[in-house]
């Protein structure tokens, strides 16, 4: 089988069983396919009463595609990997790509952390990371975890960077960010709020909106989150593409 070296990986069923026993759901954008990523973040979701492995075996009977047991250790071609994972589990309910999924569903779908525009032309004073032992700026080491999918790290650092240059809006939209996929989501409401009528450049005005939206969506404010995708969704982007797809499963309640 030929790839050309820019080609992204497709999980297969056995890295998928394992990074759910593990709990190791995220996958970095640049070098995983979009349907791995989103599997991964599904799996979360997946009903603890019935293993894994065994909700794999039913449905793959249920398509008429079992696999042979000489067969479980082959890595799965992409189209057969999405037929005995991804697919499967759409089909049995356990994927949250069904309509009316809660706000937190909806949120762990569709959730990625924005790729970093920040050009550090800074002079920040050149500390030495008490990880990892690199030395920088601390806004060059910010950017280099951030960079590098070390998001835990990132927003360390960037608590740090922002006490000293409180004042830096382009990086507080960034942190803002970090909040809201490690868990913050309240302290990303207040950072994005506190922005709206003031971006750091007019090029984050569509990515702002994404990202607020996806905030008050995830603390389950659906009456503020909404129309922020409905304006979204009338654009010619990503952001359209998205807001479309989590509009087409808006929660119920």
């Amino acid at each position: 089988m030929t790839n050309s070296k820019h080609s992204k990986k497709s999980l297969t069923k056995a890295e998928m069983l394992d990074r759910h026993q593990r709990g190791a759901w995220y996958l970095a954008e640049e070098t995983y396919d979009e349907f791995s990523r989103k599997a991964m973040k599904g799996l979360k979701y997946h009903d603890s009463q019935e293993a894994l492995p065994e909700t794999f075996r039913r449905l793959e009977q249920k398509m008429g595609i079992a696999s042979k047991p000489v067969a479980r250790t082959i890595h799965l071609k992409p189209v057969l990997a999405v037929a005995a994972s991804v697919a499967l589990l759409v089909l049995a309910g356990l994927f949250l790509w069904q309509n009316n999924a809660s706000s937190d569903q909806l949120f762990a779908n569709h959730f990625d952390y924005l790729p970093s525009a920040i050009q550090n032309n800074e002079g920040d004073t050149d500390v030495r990371d008490a990880v990892t032992g690199s030395k920088g700026t601390l806004k060059d080491q910010v950017l280099s975890a951030y960079g590098n999918g070390q998001y835990e790290q990132a927003l360390t650092l960037m608590e740090q960077y922002r006490q000293v240059f409180p004042e830096d809006k382009e990086m507080a939209f960034y942190q803002a960010i970090l909040y809201l996929g490690q868990g913050e989501e309240n302290q990303a409401v207040v950072l994005l709020e506190s922005m709206t009528d003031d971006l750091p450049r007019k090029e984050y005005q569509r990515a702002h909106e994404h990202y607020l939206a996806m905030a008050y969506l995830k603390v389950g404010t659906l009456d503020k989150a909404k129309p922020l995708f409905l304006q979204l969704k009338s654009g010619n982007d990503r952001y359209a593409r998205m807001a479309a797809e989590i509009l087409k499963q808006w929660p119920t309640k």
